[in-house]
């Protein structure tokens, strides 16, 4: 079902292990999911309102349907991977919009899509550590993506959203899947690796 919160939603400290799941999470207003030692699962989507916050700062996997940051929200990553399934009703699997807060934590931002998608990172609201693709499909970048770590293409098709996109990726690249960044833009990375049957495009 759906789970609205309005005050603080916390998991259990540090020395259990627990998984719990949910379908789709509103973090409203003055709201706080707080995940310390769990796995959370969100079936359907996570949406971060203004006033919202969710922070997951530790070691585990956290999966979603969609992840979306409305202005004034704040999403505090989990330092191991956020993976992204579906998409929500807009068309995005990831959106953090204008004003609000996309932390990495060093973390990795996993989009496993079976349907064509997008992500999209406003201006000041933040970026990826490392970022990995593997689904089917295809997956857009929408605006201006900083890649603090390594960005991984294992399967599916990663691709640029317009001619004036810019993708600086502090780390490497490896392509396993195809990486079309032929509409242009500017593009730096650290080194870049085609695996069999990659494509670089």
């Amino acid at each position: 079902g759906d789970t609205f919160v309005s005050g603080t939603l916390q998991g259990f400290s540090t020395g259990y292990t627990a998984s719990v799941t949910f379908g789709n999470i509103t973090i409203g207003n003055g709201g706080t999911l707080r995940n310390l030692n769990d796995s959370f699962t969100a079936t359907g989507d996570v949406t971060v309102q203004s006033g919202g916050l969710y922070n997951s700062s530790i070691g585990k996997t956290d999966p979603f349907g969609s992840l979306t940051i409305n202005s004034g929200g704040t999403y505090s990553a989990t330092e191991g991977i956020t993976k992204i399934t579906g998409e929500a009703d807009t068309g995005y699997a990831v959106d953090s919009q204008s004003g609000g807060t996309f932390t990495h934590n060093s973390g990795t931002l996993n989009v496993t899509t079976a349907s064509t998608t997008v992500v999209r990172f406003e201006a000041g609201t933040g970026g990826p550590y490392n970022m990995e693709t593997d689904g089917s499909s295809q997956v857009t970048l929408r605006d201006d993506v900083t890649v603090g770590g390594n960005l991984t293409v294992t399967s599916g098709t990663l691709q640029n959203g317009a001619s004036t996109r810019e993708y600086p990726i502090s780390g490497d690249v490896v392509v396993a899947g195809t990486l079309d960044l032929s509409s242009g833009g500017y593009h730096s990375m650290n080194s870049l690796t085609i695996s069999s049957g990659g494509t670089y495009d």
